[in-house]
């Protein structure tokens, strides 16, 4: 250290902390030195040696290519010094870095034979040394070096940066220079004989004396008549003259040289007062990535001895790898959702008659979509947009294979060549077929997407939304009440791709098929893509169109003097929450702005399906709220009469033999007696302006890249072909949706 006397005589500086010390964070991270005191073998003087060896290699290595990157900019503009400290032209770094780990990592490395004192770690040294080397630069230069430099304000940084690194360098050298002889001859035994053996040589070493004298001189040399800020950005921009600019640079290397040593050899040095003589904080210590302990700012730390800050907090699937390089956390390149079917939150109401109220989905419903972007770039990411769908990330391993050609499922591909012979296009599906009762007219329904959606999710809160998330329903009259859907019986296992069931009933009916979900009325029997219905008994063309954008807040419908007027004799005064688009009776709509683009575009009208009307109560008035957004004929009826035997089939009755003829799918082949009666379900609404179909959604928290929320959507749909399941379902009309799940974030 060039004595603080000299520096005030010569006009004294204004030094300030280092910029890369404040973006790192500061944090003193020093080990005590062992108490005992021994003497070293010559295996384990050999490991101390060669690990200040390689530590004044690697400073080498860096110091060399930062210096010369900073030079070269500097001539022709402005000088990120950060990038110039992490660049690597030649590999040089590395190279010297993947040498010194081999040396110094057991086995067959100089370390077999750890010595007590003088070497912390591998990391330590590849690591500290290639850092604190670099701060050095951004100590005196600044990370933002604004350029370019005139002639003369080159020449003077070329010549500062060579003799500062070349003090540098003779810095670390007199340390290894002091301690060898005293290691051989045992007089230096511990780390506290160490420090004070050969410390003082960094800062006064006859070496280090004549690199400090030299680089003063030849700042009077190169930097005389220079304008010293310009050059000199960093800690000793304010320096009056070079004498003090030597002073503060002199401070600054044996402010890095000591840190380095401290932490290549564990001497717990304070290296805040050695710089300069005073307690001042111009010397903290900084974290950064690789240096041996997780630190304040970094959310992980691979070198850090405990496991559990070796990972991502809080992260799973793939995602909880901490970067070695920057100790940073990723964020998900995709998002998954697998609907719980079995969750009694998952349940579709669809019509306005109430009979297609308290519909179960299907298991196994897994959608994937892609990550975009997200707020920040590592954790914590923020919100992340997505778009979608991708193809199942273990799709055949334990995810649904959901790509199909449009005119036979049961074809899995990839791109529209791969539906070649086989009819229609490439085309995701939201699972496997969806068995449906509809009050006794069963039905059974083909969920194509239909197009891309996008999205939001944030990754900390679980709050997500989804748009234009377009479904084709295809429906499908349904082979009988107690099978809806055609069945893949026998599969020993879901989604592996192996056709081990054998199709029952349906298009593919005797052939081979791999099981894709199962419903919670056991009695649907397991259900596959590979099982389509038979196409005679599709009732909807190309598919009825639902746009189910989705959320997990709450997403609701409000009837306005824009609503259809509904259609039902009787009711023709009251507004309706859907109907369809009068220049297209495919198209189902909630108001005249979703019809615009359709000449004429008006919502309603024009007939098609069932008359609308608010709900099927006898008292339109008499939907009471049941709890959740629920509502039940409470007032007048009607009353549906089902067998007790089944109550969640809720199998609509007129007396026991009716029963009896739904037998084959109760427990026990026995669906009871027509003795229940339940009122019938509706939507809560009267068709008064102002009422409301509400979906509760709900986050849910994730812990480890999962959480379980409730997504939530309401919609329209148009009718079917067939007038009967129009009747029965309420069609065209509202559709409701809520779907508990499990979401994923995946890398």
């Amino acid at each position: 250290m060039v004595e603080l006397s000299r520096a005030l005589a010569a006009g004294g500086v204004v030094s300030r902390v280092g910029s890369a010390a404040v973006l790192a964070g500061l944090l003193l991270l020093v080990a005590a030195p062992p108490a005992s005191a021994q003497a070293q073998s010559k295996e384990q003087q050999k490991c101390i040696g060669v690990a200040n060896k390689q530590a004044r290699t690697l400073a080498k290595a860096r110091g060399n290519e930062s210096s010369g990157c900073i030079s070269t900019a500097a001539k022709v503009g402005a000088v990120d010094v950060d990038a110039c400290n992490s660049a690597d032209t030649t590999g040089k770094v590395s190279a010297v870095q993947t040498k010194a780990t081999a040396l110094l990592t057991p086995p067959g490395s100089k370390c077999d034979t750890a010595p007590d004192f003088g070497f912390s770690s591998p990391l330590a040294v590849t690591s500290v040394s290639t850092a604190v080397t670099a701060k050095l630069f951004t100590d005196i230069y600044d990370a933002n070096f604004a350029g370019p430099l005139s002639t003369d304000e080159s020449k003077c940084l070329d010549a500062s940066l060579k003799a500062l690194t070349n003090l540098f360098y003779t810095q670390l050298k007199a340390f290894r220079t002091c301690k060898k002889p005293g290691l051989k001859d045992g007089s230096i035994a511990s780390g506290v004989a160490l420090l004070g053996a050969c410390l003082g040589d960094v800062e006064n070493g006859p070496k280090v004396i004549g690199a400090k004298s030299q680089l003063e001189a030849t700042l009077d040399a190169k930097c005389l008549g220079v304008a010293i800020g310009n050059v000199f950005q960093g800690d000793c921009v304010t320096a009056p003259n070079t004498a003090a600019l030597a002073a503060c640079m002199d401070d600054r290397s044996d402010c890095d040289a000591c840190l380095v040593l401290s932490r290549v050899d564990n001497l717990g040095a304070d290296c805040d007062l050695f710089d300069d003589g005073v307690a001042n904080s111009s010397c903290i210590e900084y974290a950064f990535c690789g240096d041996g302990y997780k630190s304040v700012g970094e959310l992980c730390d691979p070198s850090d001895p405990s496991p559990s800050n070796q990972m991502c907090p809080n992260s799973g699937n793939g995602l909880d790898t901490c970067s070695p390089i920057d100790c940073t956390c990723a964020c998900p390149t995709r998002f998954d959702f697998t609907p719980d079917a079995a969750d009694a939150s998952s349940l579709l109401d669809n019509g306005w008659t109430g009979l297609g109220h308290n519909e179960r989905w299907i298991s196994d419903a897994t959608v994937t979509v892609s990550v975009d972007s997200c707020d920040n770039a590592t954790k914590p990411c923020g919100t992340c947009s997505f778009s979608g769908p991708v193809a199942n990330v273990n799709a055949d391993n334990g995810d649904i294979h959901n790509r199909r050609c449009i005119d036979d499922t049961s074809q899995k591909c990839a791109a529209d060549v791969d539906c070649t012979g086989f009819g229609g296009t490439c085309s995701f599906w939201f699972g496997a077929p969806l068995p449906l009762t509809n009050g006794g007219a069963p039905l059974c329904v083909l969920q194509r997407i239909s197009d891309a959606f996008t999205g939001t999710v944030n990754v900390s809160t679980g709050d997500s939304s989804v748009s234009a998330l377009d479904v084709k329903w295809k429906v499908y009259l349904g082979i009988s009440v107690a099978q809806p859907c055609p069945r893949c019986s026998g599969d020993a296992a879901m989604n592996d791709g192996v056709a081990g069931g054998t199709c029952d009933g349906g298009h593919r009916s005797g052939l081979t098929c791999d099981a894709n979900a199962t419903s919670p009325i056991t009695s649907f029997g397991p259900v596959s893509l590979d099982c389509p219905p038979t196409a005679g008994s599709n009732v909807s063309g190309a598919g009825l169109g639902m746009n189910l954008d989705a959320s997990t807040g709450s997403e609701v419908t409000t009837l306005a003097a824009t609503s259809p007027d509904c259609r039902a004799a009787g009711f023709t005064t009251e507004e309706c929450f859907c109907d369809v688009c009068t220049g297209d009776l495919t198209t189902p709509c909630s108001d005249d702005d979703e019809c615009a683009a359709l000449l004429p575009g008006t919502c309603g009208a024009a007939g098609g399906g069932e008359p609308t009307r608010p709900n099927a109560c006898t008292n339109p008035s008499g939907c009471v709220a049941q709890g959740g957004n629920e509502g039940a004929c409470s007032i007048a009826g009607p009353v549906d009469m089902i067998c007790d035997g089944a109550t969640d089939l809720r199998l609509l009755c007129l007396n026991n033999a009716d029963c009896v003829n739904y037998d084959p799918l109760c427990p026990g082949a026995d669906c009871g007696d027509c003795l229940v009666g339940v009122e019938r379900r509706c939507f809560l609404t009267d068709g008064t302006i102002g009422d409301q179909l509400i979906a509760a959604g709900a986050p849910d928290l994730p812990a480890f890249e999962t959480s379980t929320p409730i997504l939530a959507a309401t919609t329209c749909i148009g009718f079917s072909g067939s007038p009967a399941v129009n009747f029965a379902a309420g069609w065209p009309g509202p559709v409701r949706l809520n779907l508990k799940g499990l979401a994923r974030a995946l890398p």
